[in-house]
């Protein structure tokens, strides 16, 4: 799993479906892993949470944004962070680029892209990491996807009998999910 990338230029994080399933899965599903990861950075963020389900600090607003008519008009709680004022922002990260093997969640739009950058990295406003996933975060979707496996992989792994490709996927499948049986 490749981590997040935070540049002026892009935020985004890629996944390599091929690696994560053992088989290059069909666009339908490339779009509803890719939703599900838009879907969990959103409901953790609005919970208040970064990654790993780290709380932003509450008392992180400046004095002067808290007092804000615009902080105010949308109904906005110094103790309430959760990366929201107009909705943009998050309304806006999406799926921006898509290959038979991967998905990319991030933001085509150049000022919603910057403000997810500044609000990761701390550039302009003070840091608050939500984007992205952990390890543990892909492990949980994974294992929501995995029913979604083609049949032929789930029936060589029943008969023990696996190509060496679907294999190797396939142990690292276990792997995310914790059920390695070497030690690791």
């Amino acid at each position: 799993m490749a981590d997040p990338v935070f540049k002026k230029s892009g935020v985004y994080q890629k996944f390599n479906l091929k690696e994560l399933f053992g088989v290059v899965p069909d666009a339908e599903t490339r779009a509803a892993f890719g939703q599900a990861v838009i879907d969990r950075i959103k409901e953790r963020t609005e919970s208040g949470s970064g990654i790993g389900g780290a709380p932003f600090k509450s008392d992180s607003y400046s004095d002067e944004y808290a007092d804000s008519l615009e902080f105010k008009a949308h109904g906005k709680s110094k103790s309430d962070v959760n990366m929201e004022l107009s909705g943009d922002m998050m309304g806006l990260m999406d799926i921006i680029q898509e290959s038979t093997q991967t998905v990319t969640i991030g933001w085509a739009d150049e000022k919603e892209n910057l403000k997810a950058f500044n609000h990761n990295t701390g550039d302009t406003v003070p840091k608050r990491p939500f984007f992205g996933l952990s390890a543990k975060e892909v492990k949980e979707i994974a294992k929501d996807f995995k029913e979604k496996l083609p049949e032929r992989v789930r029936e060589n792994r029943k008969n023990g009998g696996p190509d060496d490709f679907t294999s190797r996927a396939l142990k690292f499948l276990d792997r995310l999910e914790g059920n390695d049986d070497d030690g690791e």
